[in-house]
């Protein structure tokens, strides 16, 4: 029965370390999918902007592509 006790305390020591190592694995990807998350946004405003400045003429289409590639 101790033998039992023993294998168990070091099973649950392994599992506890095993969680831990789990959750800064999530943290780390969750701070990285918020990162990936704002590129996703910006460049979504600038297709968007791009659309917009292409229905209103090339040349407003080349002025904006110009500003964006200064940036």
């Amino acid at each position: 029965m101790k033998r039992q006790e023993g294998t168990y305390h070091q099973r649950e020591k392994k599992y506890d370390a095993n969680m831990k190592d789990l959750l800064e694995y999530v943290k780390w990807l969750t701070g990285d999918l918020s990162k990936l998350r704002e590129r996703v946004r910006i460049a979504e405003k600038v297709i968007s902007d791009l659309r917009r400045s292409g229905e209103e003429s090339v040349e407003s289409l080349l002025n904006t592509l110009y500003d964006y590639k200064k940036k």
